[in-house]
């Protein structure tokens, strides 16, 4: 699909979290062309947010650099307004989780987000420091309009480490199919000075 990929040079984002029905607030920009973006989370939260990086960072695939060969269908659906999608997570410790994730988009104020998730065990988390290490995310063809995804995590703690197993699918707004699996590598930047993931 063809489209205005100058729009996308520089895109603004603000984005809703909500977990276990306490409500955050993200922002950041990003050149989605060249696949970057910064985020920084305003929270109060009891542990260290780099535990969610894959959940909030991860959570917007239209700020993705494509190569040659590569088919992007995330701001196509971006341009048509939205995309939704939903994870499931199994962590290394036995934690499991589910979250949430609506898109949308509006050419003057960027794209805006609401990632939810209620049942997250901010309990096994607690109590140390995380850092995430680098990720290749497998985006997996699964029909006109719908995508899969799966990823192994990993983040090395200051008392341990994990890993955890992440599945998603996402359900765009047409109907075109993703003609074979494409991967995507993604690299974390963190500074815990500014509470930014």
């Amino acid at each position: 699909m063809e489209f205005d990929k100058s729009i996308f040079d520089e895109v603004k984002h603000n984005t809703k979290v909500i977990i276990n029905d306490i409500e955050y607030q993200g922002f950041g920009v990003g050149k989605a062309n060249n696949g970057l973006l910064t985020s920084q989370l305003n929270h109060d939260l009891n542990f260290d947010p780099e535990i969610l990086a894959v959940h909030l960072i991860v959570g917007y695939p239209s700020y993705s650099e494509y190569k040659e060969g590569a088919t992007d269908l995330f701001k196509p659906s971006t341009l048509l307004g939205d995309y939704k999608y939903q994870r499931k997570y199994r962590s290394s410790n036995g934690a499991t989780f589910s979250s949430f994730h609506n898109i949308s988009f509006d050419k003057k104020k960027g794209q805006s987000g609401c990632f939810t998730t209620r049942d997250f065990p901010s309990e096994a988390f607690a109590g140390q420091t995380w850092d995430v290490q680098d990720l290749v995310k497998t985006f997996i063809p699964s029909g006109s309009g719908l995508i899969k995804s799966v990823m192994a995590v990993e983040w090395k703690g200051d008392q341990r480490n994990l890993s955890a197993v992440i599945e998603s699918e996402y359900y765009l707004n047409h109907n075109l199919q993703l003609p074979g699996l494409h991967w995507h590598h993604v690299t974390f930047r963190t500074d815990k000075a500014v509470k930014g993931i």
